[in-house]
Parts: C-alpha cells; structure tokens; sequence
C-alpha cells in the first residue's frame, strides 16, 4: 500500500475534532444541521452536504465524491464569504464534519481540527485522514465531480 499522500505543507500539522461521529465541528464550534441532498441530472449524479444557508453558513457545492464509507464535498461560501470548506458525511449517518480549508492547491485540500487532519488528494486518488501525523483512516476516492 502507498501512503505517500502528504505534502510537506500537512506534515506536522496537529488538529483536532469534535469527534469523527458528532454534527459539531465548525469554525465556531456550534451544531450544525445536515441537509444532504442527492442531486440527479443529465450529466450528474452527486451528494451534496454543504450547509445551504439554513444553518449558520450558506455555501454551495463546487466539487463531490464519495468513498467506500463517506460522501466528501469541498463547498464555497457564498457572498462576501468566499472561504472554502470541507464537508465529509457518513454514508451509515453517523457521522459529519464541516471544516474551513487549510490549504487547495492542485488537487489536493485539507483541513485541520485539534489533532486531525482531514485531507482529499485527487492526485493519488485518495481520502487520507491523520491523527497527530499517523494515518488512521485511508480510502478511494471515486465518483468525484466537478460543479
């Protein structure tokens, strides 16, 4: 197996979570309510987790995917809020993270909670997530899609 996914910029960044299975995880760390909403058109066929302005942030999708486990989304603000975010949705429900970016550069995006590191690598084609440097959750990324 190849776990070289990391860039230099990731490596020895510490991160924390409110907890990989809680709907608690924003910037300021206040519940927020999953709307996931799957979108079926000519062209495509995706899940949709980012908050749509009923919560606290609207923002609306610009890129999805999904792993054997997770629907991954990366989302934009919308507005004057042009941050963008990660979202990462349980496909058995008991799971949701909702994260500002740390970095997207050329296929690769991550973002930092506490001791985690939530990141999405399209150039290796995986969902890599660490804690405090050591990789405990890897899976293929497929099915993604550009909005």
């Amino acid at each position: 197996m190849k776990i070289k996914l990391m860039s230099a910029a990731v490596i020895g960044m510490t991160a924390a979570i409110s907890g990989i299975s809680t709907s608690y995880a924003t910037e300021y760390n206040t519940p927020i309510h999953s709307y996931t909403t799957t979108y079926k058109t000519a062209t495509n066929n995706y899940q949709n987790s980012c908050p749509s302005g009923e919560e606290s942030i609207a923002t609306k999708p610009i890129l999805a995917g999904e792993t054997k486990d997770y629907y991954v989304n990366i989302c934009r603000g919308f507005g004057k809020n042009k941050t963008l975010y990660y979202v990462g949705n349980a496909k058995n429900g008991k799971g949701y993270i909702f994260l500002p970016l740390l970095k997207a550069k050329s296929g690769f995006y991550s973002a930092v909670n506490g001791k985690y590191v939530y990141a999405l690598d399209l150039n290796q084609g995986y969902l890599p997530v660490y804690k405090t440097d050591k990789l405990i959750l890897q899976q293929k990324i497929y099915n993604v899609k550009y909005l």
